[in-house]
């Protein structure tokens, strides 16, 4: 499943729907500035209420929330849906205050050799991943922004997503939920490579557990 085409799927849907509603919300209240303005003579309406305008209006707004929570809920379920088994496996652990990527087929963990730096979690592209995401503290959120997704990390919890990379390319990760006066160190990398470029890696690396320091991993 790529989560970035749901997400933009559903973009397309909101902002065109956010824009007219911002239109016409703007227009109705200018014309009933320059329409029912104080004029010399003129008394202002004794009229409290419009049933009829409200009910129509409550409608209105019944309708478009109805629509845009059946649009998310079933951009929900594409994502926690996957037409193709995955390829392979990545556990994720958040923990105060870094990131541990595990290969679970390959017996290979990637941690941060100290606080601050950076894991970099190396994905061959075009493949369909699963990652089990989990904490062994507090409550983290495993955010990729290029992927706009993310998913919290719960203590004893696992959350499981597939998603697949489609282009090559090293890309930003961090922690999207305040865990702490560290929070701001959680930050990590994700490096596609082509599939033989990951093939190599994880050959060299079988059976290792990789400390970084500086965040190179290929």
């Amino acid at each position: 499943m790529n989560i970035r085409a749901v997400f933009f799927s559903v973009w397309n849907t909101y902002v065109p729907l956010a824009v007219a509603t911002f239109l016409i919300v703007s227009g109705v209240f200018l014309f009933a500035i320059v329409r029912y303005r104080h004029r010399p003579g003129r008394s202002p309406s004794a009229r409290e209420e419009n049933n009829r305008a409200e009910l129509v209006y409550a409608a209105v707004l019944l309708g478009i929330a109805s629509f845009l929570i059946t649009v998310s809920l079933n951009a929900n379920g594409r994502v926690d849906r996957t037409s193709r088994p995955a390829a392979m496996t990545v556990d994720v652990v958040g923990y105060q205050w870094g990131w541990r990527f595990t290969y679970p087929a390959h017996h290979v963990t990637v941690a941060p050799a100290r606080l601050g730096a950076r894991p970099v979690m190396v994905i061959p592209v075009g493949t369909n991943v699963a990652f089990n995401v989990t904490s062994t503290d507090v409550i983290h959120s495993f955010w990729i922004p290029y992927l706009r997704f993310k998913i919290d990390a719960f203590p004893h919890h696992v959350n499981s997503f597939v998603t697949r990379f489609t282009r090559t390319g090293t890309f930003v990760g961090r922690c999207a939920e305040y865990c702490g006066v560290l929070h701001y160190q959680m930050d990590f990398a994700v490096k596609v490579v082509s599939r033989s470029s990951y093939t190599k890696w994880i050959s060299s690396h079988r059976g290792l557990h990789i400390s970084q320091a500086t965040g190179a991993a290929i």
